[in-house]
């Protein structure tokens, strides 16, 4: 993999410096493999680019359209003492813990294979009981009964949203009482990755140590991790943080089209984020070497100049 560097910002005799608009909605509508072309898009250029240097995102706009319980994640199973294995099926959209409670008790009480019935409740701020942000479910037969999650990586399994994590069965009180050991995020992910099959291909990535995927076995496609910090419905305005961090692309001779698209978590290509009609915007930055032969400049953002240095691995 290529190092990261960290560029001054800034321009001089040896980079030109150009700002590109893109937004979903200016593509030719269409569905391949499934996947809207608004949730995909592929942007081509007037002409092609010549030796691209770097590139990085600068803003973007991308509407809370999506569903957090969709068709990837919205299934589980539930065992009884007595019958086999059912899905059970929560309905696709969104939902705050007090929609989603009578939905989980319906979702249950369909799936269940002796025609139990089930109560679930949520202690949250507005309970009698201390709020401990966790699902309860309780069967009325009292008997035993299991949750069984795909525990896939990443949010492509409800259980982390209902306060489960893991493969594991979750068993039930011998009685028929079972809580979540964890609290429910019923919102989802606190972030999104930004991808590209073009430019993340090209590009080493790099975040901070700890953080999630990037340049650290992900898909390879990750180029911008944006916070979510509005609720189903908002708006979500970002600005790059770091204008001296960039994506080094060691002057790339021709650069024809780009393609960009959303993910939650660890989802990477196979689950583009579906803004269900919706589009997203953004803008991004691009450094070209006016001579393919002087790659490396050194001096102050001061004097205008593009410093590159490696970061720490």
């Amino acid at each position: 993999m290529r190092s990261i560097h960290k560029m001054a910002y800034g321009l001089d005799e040896t980079y030109n410096y150009a700002e590109f608009y893109f937004d979903s909605l200016d593509t030719q509508q269409g569905n391949i493999g499934g996947i809207s072309t608004r949730d995909w898009p592929l942007f081509l250029f007037t002409k092609p680019l010549n030796n691209v240097a770097a590139i990085k995102i600068l803003e973007v706009q991308i509407p809370f359209t999506w569903y957090v319980f969709n068709s990837f994640n919205n299934t589980f199973t539930l065992t009884e003492a007595i019958g086999a294995p059912a899905t059970v099926t929560i309905p696709i959209g969104n939902y705050s813990t007090t929609s989603l409670t009578p939905i989980l008790q319906t979702a249950l009480n369909t799936a269940s294979p002796n025609g139990y019935t089930y109560t679930v409740t949520f202690s949250g701020a507005s309970s009698s009981q201390p709020n401990t942000g966790k699902f309860t479910f309780t069967s009325s037969a009292g008997t035993q009964f299991i949750f069984q999650f795909a525990g896939s990586e990443g949010y492509i399994d409800p259980a982390i949203y209902l306060g489960f994590r893991g493969s594991v069965p979750f068993v039930s009180s011998a009685g028929g009482i079972l809580v979540a050991p964890n609290v429910a995020n019923v919102t989802g992910p606190n972030y999104l990755y930004i991808q590209s099959q073009k430019l993340g291909s090209l590009c080493d990535t790099y975040l901070p140590a700890g953080a999630d995927k990037l340049g650290g076995g992900g898909t390879g496609t990750e180029i911008a991790k944006i916070p979510v910090n509005v609720q189903p419905g908002g708006v979500i305005y970002w600005q790059d943080p770091a204008p001296d961090m960039w994506f080094d692309l060691e002057n790339i001779p021709n650069l024809a089209d780009v393609d960009f698209f959303l993910s939650l978590g660890n989802n990477g290509i196979q689950t583009p984020l579906q803004l269900n009609g919706s589009s997203f915007s953004l803008k991004l930055g691009i450094l070209k070497t006016k001579s393919i032969h002087n790659v490396t400049m050194h001096g102050t953002a001061s004097q205008r100049r593009v410093v590159r240095q490696s970061f720490p691995r």
